[in-house]
């Protein structure tokens, strides 16, 4: 898998259109209904936007990520921000904890990073084994529909301070996947433009599946919503958003 070593500078602006806010809020209540409170883990954190976030409402916050270079840029963030995270650099199939967790949030498509069922299966079973009993698990999943019918084999452009990204898909719906490549052009003095290129697969995932594999490691799946509406799920819903908690 790609280390997102082109990426990681751009990611924020390329993602400027996610109400990270938004999500924080949901997260947070969610929590509180729900008694949560303590040390937090956020799993597939990426730059850490997320992870600041609730940290400014009073979470302990562990932030993992497969990629060194998007947690250098989540460590830069925090030490301007003066908040104190800890980062992990890990897979999360081999995810390595120093204790156990109250809550773990996965979010922003991590989940269809992850290389077939047996793969997730093993985050799942390792997300259990550092979660309290009782504690929760707060995770998102681009759709079948988002896949096939948005993502598809289609081409996107899109322009940033920075410079210019394009972002070419393929989908294979025989392997339930969606090839993406994202090529980033970015602007220097001179006038000239360097280029990065990052290539990874979106795994697709039925929101069925996802249940069962969630029940198999000990979690009973307590709401499933639109993750960006947080209301009912619909045919045309491109991402999904479960809340579970593991069995005491």
């Amino acid at each position: 898998m790609t280390g997102y070593e082109a990426i990681s500078g751009a990611y924020d602006a390329l993602t400027v259109n996610v109400d990270y806010d938004r999500r924080a809020d949901y997260i947070d209540c969610a929590f509180q209904q729900n008694n949560i409170n303590g040390i937090v883990l956020d799993a597939g954190c990426g730059t850490g936007t997320l992870t600041l976030l609730l940290a400014r409402r009073g979470y302990d916050m562990i932030g993992v990520d497969c990629s060194a270079a998007m947690l250098n840029q989540a460590y830069a963030k925090s030490m301007d921000s003066g908040l104190d995270v800890r980062w992990l650099n890990q897979d999360l199939t081999r995810l390595d904890l120093f204790g156990t967790v109250t809550g773990i949030v996965c979010m922003q498509d991590t989940i269809n990073h992850i290389e077939g069922a047996d793969k997730l299966r093993e985050v799942f079973r390792r997300f259990a084994l550092f979660t309290e009993p009782g504690g929760m698990l707060i995770l998102d999943c681009n759709t079948p529909y988002k896949h096939s019918s948005v993502l598809a084999d289609n081409a996107f452009v899109f322009e940033t301070e920075q410079g210019l990204c394009v972002w070419r898909n393929e989908y294979q719906q025989a392997r339930q996947r969606v090839g993406i490549t994202i090529d980033l052009f970015e602007r220097r003095e001179n006038g000239l433009y360097s280029r990065g290129t990052d290539s990874f697969y979106e795994y697709t995932y039925a929101p069925a599946q996802l249940q069962e594999l969630l029940k198999e490691q000990g979690y009973d799946v307590l709401s499933l919503c639109d993750g960006e509406e947080y209301g009912p799920v619909r045919p045309d819903t491109q991402r999904i958003l479960i809340c579970a908690r593991k069995r005491s």
